[in-house]
């Protein structure tokens, strides 16, 4: 299953390892992410209720107080992921599940390259999307998703020591 998902690869006589991304890998990843999840952010804004859009700001809330990279990283999961539970195109939804967990380990990457002295980028960008969602304002919602991803995949691929190790 973790091999269809593209999670893991078989090796004959080896066993299973996680899939090494190139730079080029990465760059695509996050521009599919970039096309996908704001298509699926649309689709999911209008079935999401009061009470969610408040799960929202407050996981956004605790996102504020910087947990930590490992804590940011399950919370900002959760923000997203939440904000696209109402999408009813399941291979949409599945695909961008998919997204996110093949790029988790880069996102740890940028999260540890940009440090503390940059998180209140992410702080503005998840109020932006919040601020847009309260609005009921699609349009709003995906601009500002599509530029909060693009922004990390920019700032991953100016580190090309990310991807020394790795045949890209």
């Amino acid at each position: 299953m973790l091999e269809i998902q593209g999670l893991a690869e078989l090796e004959a006589n080896k066993g299973a390892r996680v899939p090494v991304l190139g730079r080029r890998d990465v760059d695509l990843l996050y521009q599919m992410r970039e096309a996908l999840e704001p298509l699926a952010l649309g689709e999911s804004m209008a079935r999401l209720d009061r009470t969610e859009v408040n799960a929202l700001a407050r996981l956004q809330a605790r996102i504020v107080d910087w947990p930590g990279v490992s804590e940011f990283l399950a919370l900002d999961r959760e923000f997203h992921l939440l904000s696209y539970s109402r999408c009813d195109m399941e291979p949409l939804l599945t695909t961008v599940t998919r997204l996110w967990n093949s790029t988790q380990h880069h996102r740890r990457i940028y999260i540890t390259l940009a440090g503390p002295g940059k998180h209140w980028i992410v702080n503005a960008e998840h109020n932006l999307i919040l601020d847009a969602l309260r609005r009921g304002d699609a349009t709003d919602a995906g601009i500002c998703l599509r530029v909060h991803i693009r922004r990390t995949r920019v700032e991953l691929l100016r580190h090309p020591e990310v991807f020394q190790s790795y045949n890209s």
